[in-house]
């Protein structure tokens, strides 16, 4: 839909232009089609700032494969609950660890253990 701008009195007798012509169209529109998004993909978060990699010292290794060793074993990633309990068992060793990193760090072990298993055979 089209409408028509009239800038003074005198132009409103003139057939309308390109130029006079607005989009009725608003950006809520063009948002809940998805066309023009507020948020950017690909992009990282602007609100965090990234940490930096700490390496995994020798007590956190073997707390976290005391408790989740079968889960590298079986080739299973550990759920949130099992991480939280992981670190639960050792509170003082893992003070600084998130369940996710736990996960993760379980999740890369998974993957070497089954390139290392392949590379055997």
């Amino acid at each position: 839909m089209c409408l028509k701008v009239k800038e003074d009195e005198s132009e409103s007798d003139m057939p309308e232009t390109k130029t006079q012509r607005v989009s009725s169209s608003t950006s809520a529109e063009e948002g809940s089609l998805g066309h023009k998004s507020a948020k950017k993909r690909g992009r990282p978060s602007q609100s965090g700032v990234s940490k930096p990699k700490r390496k995994w010292m020798e007590e956190e290794v073997k707390a976290v494969e005391n408790n989740l060793l079968h889960c590298i074993t079986s080739g299973t990633v550990p759920g949130k609950r099992q991480c939280e309990d992981c670190i639960g068992s050792a509170p003082v060793v893992l003070q600084h660890r998130t369940w996710e990193a736990v996960k993760f760090y379980i999740k890369n072990h998974i993957t070497a253990y089954r390139k290392e298993c392949e590379e055997r055979k």
